[in-house]
Formats: structure tokens, C-alpha cells, sequence
């Protein structure tokens, strides 16, 4: 399963995927749905290709015509681009612990975020 750029949603190579469609027994992904014809969609759906950015600029712009109101979230809220592959990365099992969430382990997760994100830089 891929976008329309040939990036996959899931983060396994072809041959990956064709080891584990062999070892469930079936020939391609497809057969591991069934979709009723009449309700099934096999066309385009003539939207063109965008990247994350460019869908959320569009949103912005609609939502730009809504009325600004007062809000009342405190904390310093405010609105910036955090890309959503953001709370994947931030789920993986090395950023996250098995122990019951007291602070310090909490903390481990967020520690080894910051770790990560500044041996990047």
C-alpha cells in the first residue's frame, strides 16, 4: 500500500510485504479485504496530490474565514506547524516505558526525545 508519490504508509520494504502476504497465504493485499461491489470505489477521485503542508495551508485558508474570537486555553496557546509524522515518532515503544507513569518515568520518554532530536542536529 502506497500514496500516489510511491511513499509507503507502512514502514516495510516490498519484499517485506510480499514475505508476510506469503506466510498468511495470500497473493497480494487485496485479497485481505472484502468489500462489498456495491459499495466498493474503483475510480479516481480527482483530487490532486499534495503534501501535508500544502493540505494544511488550505485548511487554514478556510478556516480563515471563520470569525477570530476571544479564547480562553491559557497556557500560552498559540498556533504552530508541528508535522504529524511528529506524534508517530513520539509513540514508538523506545519512547516509552512499561512501568507505571510516576513522573521520572514519564520523563524517560521525553528525555529520550530530546536525545534523539539533538544528535540530529
Amino acid at each position: 500500500m502506497s500514496r500516489a508519490d510511491g511513499t509507503p504508509y507502512a514502514p516495510h520494504t516490498d519484499e517485506e510485504t510480499e514475505a508476510m502476504l506469503a506466510e498468511i497465504g495470500v497473493d497480494d493485499e487485496a485479497a485481505l479485504f472484502d468489500i462489498p461491489e456495491a459499495v466498493a470505489f474503483d475510480g479516481d477521485f480527482g483530487i490532486d496530490a499534495r503534501t501535508e503542508r500544502e493540505i494544511r495551508d488550505e485548511c487554514a485558508r478556510i478556516f480563515d474565514r471563520n470569525d477570530d474570537l476571544t479564547e480562553f486555553l491559557g497556557r500560552g496557546h498559540y498556533g504552530h506547524y508541528v508535522p504529524s509524522v511528529v506524534d508517530h515518532l513520539a509513540d514508538r515503544a523506545e519512547f516509552l516505558t512499561s512501568y507505571t507513569q510516576y513522573q521520572p518515568e514519564v520523563s524517560q520518554g521525553f528525555l529520550q526525545a530530546l536525545f534523539e532530536y539533538q544528535s540530529m542536529l
